[in-house]
Order: C-alpha cells, then structure tokens, then sequence
C-alpha cells in the first residue's frame, strides 16, 4: 500500500482556472501523485514512443496500493487517467493490446516544479537574479542553467553515458546539466543507475551545484596554474643544470618525472 499522498493544492487549483468546465478533485489528484512516483519506480514497464519515455499503467496494482480512493473499477480509473489527459497533465498511448501507458507532461512539470516567485520578494536576490535550485519542505525552486551548452548538447553529452538506454529528448535541461555536475564532481556511479530517465527526472538541484559554464571556467583556472606551476619548477630546474650543480639521482629521477620528462 502506498503509505503517503501528497497534493500539491496550488497546482490544482491553477489547473482549475485554466480549465473552466474540468474541476479536478482530491481522488484525480491523488491518481496523479501515484502516477508520479509510479513512473519513477524502477520496476515498472516502459516503452519509447516518438522519442519519449512511457510507463505502463498496472490498474489492479494502482487500486491495492490506494484503497483510500475507494475505487474498485478499472474503468474509474480510467475516466480519471482521461480527465488528467485533457487538462494537460499527462500524455497517454494505447497498445494495441488496450495496455495504457502514461507519462508526465512539461505542464505537469512545471506546475508542480517550478512554483512561481512569491509576492514577498522570496525566491529572488536583491540584484534581481533567482536564487540557485534548491528543495524545501514545500516545493522546488529551479532556476534556468546558465550553460554554454545547447539542450541538444546536454542531451548528447548524457546520451553517451547511457549506450545501451535511449534517453527521451525532453528531460529538462536543468536536470540534465545537473546529472553531469553530479557525475563530474561527486562520481556518481553509472552502473547503480537502472533507470537513468526516471532518475534524471527525479534529481533535486541542490544548492551546491554548478552551471556547465562555471565548472568549466574553473577546470581551465586550475589547468592554468597547474601549467604555471610546473613552468616555475622546470625554470628553476634548468638553473640548477645551467650552475653544473650535480644532482643527485635520486632527486633527478624524482624532477623527470613530475615535469612530464619520463624516458626523455
């Protein structure tokens, strides 16, 4: 059984202004919440379709794990997996086999993942910039990515991580230049990773993370002065050689190698 629901009431309640005549209730907001965690859930079966990533929906297993809908129907819960379609939440595909299949749309990400800026000034600096992504006990704040990479780029540079799963085209880019700052600084380990699109999916920006741009900016500082480094040391190699001071071996064999010069 699904221990815990949670309802995003601000997201709903926006729905509900947009569609006029569609009024969603607690049990379709409910439905949703497990349809959420469902396509996270490593166990679950998916296909591609068009580039995207779909998760089939198991009826008898969405009514155990929620008894208190008090649904005992497929067909209830159908009608409701169709009404979530039509206020633009979710995107569907049926099987020839009448499997349905379901997956979130960018409209569904952005209501219940980007909360807007509060009247109160929170959620902006004073200079005007958004604060960096972070989570709270309410919601998640994502700000754009500075990157120099295109969405098209990220996707590829991820894509190439992934050569035996075909990654969907529209995993946020913010997620994915996350997940290249996680593998890049914190190791995160690839083979752990079963469902690379329902992880990319699900990572919460915390505020520690780095834009592609600055990363980079500061891999090229570092490379600097480590050339730098090792330019001052072959200088002051080059002295000693240039008084005919002898060196000993040892010390010789030590410098040759950490100027680069092994077999020189």
């Amino acid at each position: 059984m699904k221990y815990t629901i949670t309802i995003n009431q601000l997201a709903i309640s926006k729905i509900e202004a947009e569609a006029e005549k569609i009024k969603i209730d607690i049990r379709d907001a409910a439905i949703l919440d497990y349809i959420i965690g469902w396509i996270n859930a490593k166990k679950a079966d998916r296909i591609i379709k068009n580039n995207e990533e779909f998760t089939r929906i198991n009826f008898k297993h969405l009514i155990t794990e929620m008894p208190i809908l008090n649904i005992r129907s497929k067909d209830s819960v159908s009608s409701r997996i169709k009404k979530l379609k039509s206020v633009g939440l979710l995107d569907t595909f049926q099987a020839r086999d009448n499997t349905l299949y379901v997956t979130t749309s960018q409209k569904c990400y952005e209501l219940f993942y980007t909360p807007p800026v509060r009247e109160n000034g929170q959620g902006i600096r004073e200079n005007g910039q958004p604060l960096s992504a972070r989570a709270d006990s309410t919601n998640i704040v994502l700000d754009k990515p500075n990157t120099n990479l295109s969405q098209e780029k990220l996707y590829e540079e991820v894509q190439k991580l992934f050569p035996h799963h075909r990654l969907p085209k529209k995993l946020p880019v913010v997620n994915l230049d996350y997940f290249l700052f996680l593998y890049e600084e914190k190791k995160v380990l690839l083979e752990k990773i079963g469902n690379p699109c329902a992880y990319i999916k699900s990572l919460l920006v915390e505020d520690n993370y780095l834009h592609y741009a600055e990363r980079q900016a500061r891999r090229e500082e570092k490379a600097r002065a480590e050339e730098e480094r090792r330019k001052k040391e072959r200088d002051k190699y080059e002295a000693l050689k240039n008084e005919e001071r002898e060196i000993p071996p040892e010390s010789k064999k030590f410098l040759e190698r950490f100027l680069g010069r092994v077999g020189v």
